[in-house]
């Protein structure tokens, strides 16, 4: 195939319009569908065999991928609402999506609903999901037995507030390779099926990580009866809740240890929790290696991912005050 002609115009012109379209093309090195998780779900769908639909496609980097591990299937459509490659059609398939398709394999647009109205950006198509992504991946559950997405990493910790996403949800992979030329945001590949599945089974990359339900298990819940007051300047008990660059660093410590912080009353990276407990160095050993615990046993998967990778190819993660008040309940 040929990539055709990048018809977007300059730098600045094509992140403008990609921006304004939630359109992030696939063009970097790494390859998720060259990973196991996709080649036992690809080979489940019978994909080389199946009409593939690749509906919102770009200039058609996933189909090249697909090709390059021999995954590409003999019959396919491809559309764009901007085509950026020759073989690819004209088509708004947000608002007219194609039909009479057994697989589906896309990365579909992503903006979210508040980063559009921050930016004066438009949110057409009566979505009514906080992110465009979850609207287009809809349309493709509606429409096609088999669907593998390329999706924000977050998706794993909200999926299950949506039974057609949920029920339907066969594996997911968190990606840590060079996918995106334009962005470091983190990523997922989600693979769902025709068939009710009771369980997801989560991957890193090649690496199985468990099913979802076990995992969820594991995640730390009290009964919520202490008082607690995040970025507090009077609280004893302060917290690092974003990993560094370099590890996973995210831990509690005393106070006086983020005293020099900046830290203002929407600071989600440090903080300081005032508590109606007592906070001694005995207890802030207790609640890390009860972090600690709770990070080894659910492998990070319900800890938020954090643009950029830390050095040792893991995504940086950050700890929400909902789960750092669990922990700390725990102790």
């Amino acid at each position: 195939m040929s990539k055709g002609k990048d018809i977007l115009g300059t730098d600045g012109q094509r992140c403008a319009k990609k921006r304004a379209r939630g359109c992030y093309f696939t063009a970097g090195l790494a390859n998720p569908f060259a990973l196991l998780p996709f080649k036992l779900w690809a080979k489940r769908a019978g994909l080389s065999q199946m009409r593939l639909l690749e509906p919102f496609a770009g200039r058609g980097d996933i189909l090249h991928k697909l090709a390059s591990v021999g995954l590409l299937s003999k019959s396919v459509k491809a559309y764009d609402l901007t085509p950026a490659a020759r073989f690819i059609k004209k088509r708004d398939t947000l608002r007219n999506f194609p039909k009479g398709f057994d697989v589906c394999v896309t990365n579909p647009p992503w903006l979210a609903r508040n980063s559009a109205t921050m930016r004066g950006l438009s949110f057409q198509y009566g979505c009514v999901h906080d992110d465009l992504y979850k609207h287009a991946l809809e349309l493709c559950l509606l429409h096609c037995g088999y669907v593998a997405a390329l999706l924000p990493e977050s998706f794993i910790r909200s999926f299950t507030r949506f039974p057609l996403f949920y029920q339907r949800c066969e594996a997911f992979v968190s990606l840590t390779g060079d996918l995106f030329c334009d962005t470091d945001h983190p990523v997922g590949l989600a693979m769902f099926v025709p068939t009710l599945s009771s369980d997801v089974r989560l991957y890193r990359n090649n690496d199985c990580l468990g099913w979802y339900n076990s995992l969820r298990d594991c995640i730390p819940v009290a009964n919520r009866q202490k008082k607690m007051r995040f970025n507090d300047p009077n609280g004893a008990l302060g917290l690092f809740a974003l990993d560094n660059t370099k590890r996973a660093s995210i831990r509690f410590c005393s106070a006086r240890e983020v005293a020099d912080y900046n830290i203002g009353v929407s600071s989600r990276a440090i903080t300081i929790i005032d508590s109606d407990f007592s906070i001694t160095n005995k207890f802030i050993s207790k609640v890390n290696k009860e972090l600690e615990n709770f990070r080894e046993k659910t492998h990070d998967v319900f800890l938020t991912a954090y643009r950029g990778l830390r050095s040792d190819g893991m995504y940086r993660r950050r700890l929400d005050w909902t789960q750092a008040k669990n922990i700390i309940e725990m102790v």
